[in-house]
């Protein structure tokens, strides 16, 4: 046997070699069995001698132990997405006669789930009797012995539940979860899934909200269940599907191809003619040549994000950290005594567009050649950096001084968040320039409604700067004609949605 483990770990090159033949006391489970672990891809099942083996051998190891290892085993069955591997040693379990502590509860709820989920919903199939049973009966065996749960069982037990008569329970446990963390994606997707298919709509929209509050991406079986809800309901399907049109509008939500697809089909069984399409440079729809919007911001969102950037942002805890209160009333003070710019821009990010190993002299004139080009626009622009700048050499620091504002921060300071309040501070037209996607200050914004406006105003007002050319011209990567977002134009509902990972965005033409 120890052959077999020492073949494990031949091609690690931590490995230190034990004269004695025998394998290490403690290395890593995820290095140690990896090889074992390996042949669980696409084997639908082993015999109880190859379980029984399989468990032997890395009991050997002192990562493993009777308490985790059958939840370890269960759990690598699971993520090579192997259900039928993971219901065979389910039944080599039983046959030993092994009993499940919570660890291993927990990932037999989530094989049950994932063995069941697509029935369930993406076509939407009540469970078999002997399926929910086996759910239902190992569920309340569990509560009968253990009054409280950790969060990873309650989050199995939701999974699992969620596809029985008993849902409801789901509710009661991500109030639980709640006590100790945030519910995971899946807990509050399968929950809101069952609750649509249950023909509870108005918990399935409760929840739905509570996961764009706590920041948690809708997983894609949600859409399935909703569009399910929609084929069983009597309610005016238009209508219905038009209020999670408006859910995606309202939170900026792109939708995964899979739920365009599913979407398309829905909408061709219940007559309401659609194609997958494009949208050109200048937002014309090419299949029914309406031409998309641009969500602007009101007067008062913009309003709104302005005094949440300043108070959340320049005031927030992150900036007392590098940067002294006196920064603070220096920068009120130059905000106060000026008038509104038509361009801010990023100092040292436009200098290191080009990367951070040239010399001074190529810093300064980057930022030289895109003040110029603003100023040659008739643009009052605003350079925001830091005191270090006043190095570079003159006859570009000059340039910049005479034809920008310039407001300079500590060498340790961040300057973004000012740079930030500036361009808001000048108005909803003011061009800010950076490369910087300000993700980290996005976060510090407590709402939700403020991040969304917050992303909304930044894709429309920043302009990245892509190169400049020998003779001094810059070129950038402007703001789209139109916002990526769910949207009706005329008759036509528009729904954004990424073929593949890194693709651009397409978009599904629905006529209503």
């Amino acid at each position: 046997m120890y052959k077999r483990i020492f073949k494990l770990f031949s091609n690690n090159r931590r490995l230190i070699h034990y004269s004695s033949g025998k394998p290490p006391a403690i290395l890593h489970k995820s290095v140690f069995g990896k090889e074992i672990f390996d042949t669980f891809e696409g084997i639908p099942q082993k015999s109880w001698s190859e379980w029984s083996q399989i468990r032997q051998e890395l009991l050997t190891n002192k990562a493993f132990n009777e308490h985790n290892i059958d939840a370890i085993i269960l759990g690598q069955c699971i993520s090579k997405n192997n259900c039928s591997l993971g219901n065979s040693f389910i039944d080599y379990l039983n046959k030993e006669e092994i009993k499940f502590n919570l660890a291993t509860t927990a990932k037999y709820f989530s094989l049950l789930y994932l063995l069941n989920r697509d029935n369930r919903f993406l076509y939407g199939k009540t469970l078999k009797t002997k399926e929910e049973e086996l759910i239902l009966d190992r569920y309340n065996s569990l509560r009968k012995k253990y009054e409280i749960l950790d969060s990873i069982t309650l989050e199995g037990s939701i999974s699992a539940l969620s596809l029985t008569k008993d849902w409801k329970k789901c509710i009661t446990l991500l109030e639980d979860i709640k006590l100790t963390k945030i519910p995971s994606n899946l807990s509050y997707s399968v929950t809101a899934s069952a609750a649509f298919l249950n023909n509870e709509i108005d918990i399935g929209w409760s929840l739905l909200q509570q996961m764009i509050l706590d920041e948690k991406n809708i997983d894609n079986i949600v859409y399935y269940a909703y569009l399910n809800y929609l084929k069983a309901t009597k309610n005016d399907i238009k209508i219905e599907l038009e209020k999670l049109f408006m859910f995606l509008q309202e939170n900026d939500i792109v939708i995964e191809s899979d739920v365009a697809l599913k979407i398309s089909e829905f909408g061709n069984e219940s007559g309401l003619t659609n194609f997958a399409t494009a949208v050109s440079k200048r937002a014309d729809c090419r299949n029914c040549n309406q031409k998309l919007e641009k969500f602007d911001l009101d007067n008062e969102e913009f309003a709104a994000l302005k005094t949440a950037i300043f108070k959340n942002v320049i005031v927030g805890r992150d900036i007392f950290v590098k940067t002294n209160p006196n920064e603070v009333n220096r920068f009120n003070e130059f905000i106060s005594a000026q008038e509104e710019f038509d361009v801010v821009l990023d100092g040292l990010n436009v200098a290191f567009s080009a990367g951070t190993r040239h010399s001074p002299q190529v810093f300064s004139s980057l930022v030289a050649s895109v003040v110029s080009y603003f100023v040659k626009q008739g643009k009052k622009v605003l350079v925001v950096g830091r005191y270090h700048m006043k190095q570079w050499p003159r006859d570009n620091w000059s340039f910049i001084n005479q034809n920008a504002t310039v407001f300079l921060t500590n060498n340790i300071s961040q300057d973004d968040p000012y740079l930030l309040y500036c361009a808001l501070n000048s108005g909803k037209n003011t061009i800010i320039v950076t490369r910087d996607l300000m993700r980290s200050h996005k976060f510090l914004l407590k709402e939700t409604k403020l991040r969304i406006l917050f992303n909304r105003w930044l894709s429309q007002r920043q302009y990245q700067l892509v190169k400049v050319t020998a003779e001094g011209n810059p070129f950038f990567r402007f703001p789209p004609s139109l916002t990526f977002s769910a949207q009706k134009n005329g008759q036509y509902w528009h729904i954004p949605f990424k073929p593949c990972q890194d693709s651009n965005i397409s978009w599904l033409c629905i006529k209503f």
